[in-house]
């Protein structure tokens, strides 16, 4: 358990330094809009949160990813050129960092709780 504890933490860890470097690298003219993007990479972000925070604590995964996405908004807004940072990326982040929180915490809720199929019993 403590062992992969510490291997999500390293992951969390990984893609979070990942992201944040990504965030200050000047973006050209690509297929993707930035809004999606924000909201797919805070879905991911959101994902290991809850699993290492487990799934009682998911509002604090939630706030991180939040968080993460209004610095990250904020840092881009004071060390790029103007117009990089854009309000509409912390909002989608912060929606795709809602939707990803919430799937990874019904996906846990299912696992923990199967649904079986009753016992068939036999009439006397």
């Amino acid at each position: 358990m403590i062992r992969a504890r510490s291997v999500l933490s390293a992951v969390v860890a990984l893609y979070l330094t990942a992201l944040i470097c990504l965030a200050f690298v000047p973006r050209g003219d690509t297929v993707i809009p930035s809004e999606a993007s924000a909201a797919f990479q805070f879905a991911l972000a959101s994902i290991p949160l809850v699993l290492l925070l487990g799934r009682e604590r998911w509002w604090v995964a939630l706030g991180f990813a939040v968080l993460g996405a209004s610095w990250i908004e904020a840092a881009q807004s004071v060390w790029m050129p103007p117009g990089y940072a854009l309000m509409t990326d912390a909002i989608a982040g912060t929606i795709g960092a809602t939707v990803g929180t919430l799937v990874t915490v019904a996906a846990l809720r299912i696992s923990r709780n199967p649904i079986a199929p009753a016992p068939v019993t036999e009439p006397k």
